[in-house]
């Protein structure tokens, strides 16, 4: 008898840690802390996704939430299925090859996607698609360069570069070396291409947005030149290479990477 309960909770734990560990290998995410003002509309936003996914996968049952709450997000490695994805999609947001998606995660029927489904991103090993990246990136910061100097003039039109505002000016460096963004800041974070990353992920050639008036919305972008440098242009200093300051630090929003 002994023999047999020993049996029975030796089996139990077993099945339990394995249980355990290929469900956080499958489910796990970012972890975000709701802060005063966050909605869920404003999170869902900043991580990529939509408000019912992010309620889907935390088992919300209302879009409420509150202050000190902890909620998996969307990171580098993981996409919350939003309304209208496809796994082609996900994996040309991703940068990977749907085949890549499918036996990462195991899906046995690629076209059944549902809204809050986790889909984990396989991470790149391919030293080969870096050092395009690296090089694409380069070409990006050489084009935005070229620029130093020129005046800055709000509303500046996009089809001209005597002048620039700065959301101009990242559309104009883009455009030049052959991806096309939007005009706006806020619609440069807010569409596609590029996803949004942390602030800890930051590396040459990301576009960083501010909230410089301090009302609640983006008002300013910049490409990140690296070594904690903004390469953008603000006002009467027109296109420079800046030092992404405390003033600048306390305004910053959010971050995307369209080159990867």
């Amino acid at each position: 008898m002994k023999r047999r309960v020993y049996s029975f909770f030796v089996l139990f734990f077993a099945v339990t840690i394995a249980f355990t560990f290929s469900f956080a290998d499958v489910v796990s995410a970012a972890t975000y802390t709701v802060k005063s003002g966050d909605t869920l509309w404003e999170i869902s936003k900043r991580h990529g996704t939509g408000p019912t996914a992010i309620m889907k996968a935390n088992k919300l049952k209302s879009p409420m939430i509150y202050v000190g709450q902890k909620l998996q997000v969307p990171d580098q490695y993981t996409h919350f299925v939003n309304y209208g994805d496809t796994l082609w999609l996900i994996a040309k947001k991703h940068g990977v090859s749907v085949t890549q998606i499918i036996k990462y995660n195991g899906i046995k029927n690629p076209g059944n996607l549902y809204v809050g489904q986790v889909i984990k991103i396989p991470k790149q090993t391919n030293s080969g698609n870096s050092s395009k990246g690296s090089a694409k990136v380069e070409q990006l910061i050489k084009a935005g360069l070229k620029y130093v100097g020129r005046p800055y003039q709000l509303g500046a039109s996009s089809s001209q570069t005597s002048t620039f505002d700065c959301s101009s000016f990242v559309q104009r460096a883009y455009r030049d070396i052959g991806i096309t963004i939007k005009r706006s800041s806020r619609s440069q974070y807010s569409s596609p291409p590029g996803r949004v990353i942390k602030k800890s992920e930051l590396r040459r050639g990301d576009i960083v947005f501010f909230d410089y008036m301090r009302d609640g919305r983006i008002d300013h972008v910049a490409i990140y030149y690296g070594d904690n440098k903004l390469l953008h242009t603000y006002r009467a200093k027109g296109v420079e290479v800046g030092a992404f300051s405390s003033y600048w630090q306390t305004r910053y929003v959010a971050a995307k990477r369209i080159i990867e």
